[in-house]
């Protein structure tokens, strides 16, 4: 599955860093950077990674790591944005920050995002719909 929706210079990017740019499980913008600037940031999950790249600047990946790494996927809710957060050993880190208009959808990502930590069933049509969804916006 191919995300659509990638910008042409995020999608450079991926390939400059040696990320699988064809086997994208997700890619969702959001509207808030994790410092809480109005920025939109993608997230960027395929088989092996989970990434957070700038846009539309350059497309630099802020933060990847890769799924053997990460043990649970976490939404947290806050006053006027939620974070997406993933755990490390003890450490919770966030990952990409989201403004409360996108918590649903971020809700539901993680939930999926969790299977994939777990290397358990992924539902690809969920994904989807969040390709639909950011269309339409």
């Amino acid at each position: 599955m191919q995300a659509l929706l990638l910008p042409a210079t995020t999608r450079g990017s991926l390939e400059r860093h040696g990320l699988d740019c064809e086997r994208i499980l997700l890619s969702v913008v959001t509207d808030v950077s994790l410092s809480g600037d109005r920025a939109p940031q993608w997230l960027i999950a395929t088989p092996k990674t989970l990434s957070v790249l700038d846009s539309p600047g350059d497309g630099r990946v802020l933060r990847s790591m890769a799924w053997e790494e990460i043990d649970e996927v976490r939404t947290v809710s806050g006053v006027g944005s939620g974070r997406l957060q993933v755990r490390r050993g003890v450490m919770w880190t966030d990952v990409i920050r989201y403004s409360n208009a996108l918590a649903t959808r971020f809700h539901k990502i993680s939930r999926q995002l969790q299977n994939v930590a777990k290397a358990e069933y992924v539902d690809h049509e969920l994904f989807m719909l969040g390709h639909a969804e950011m269309s339409t916006r």
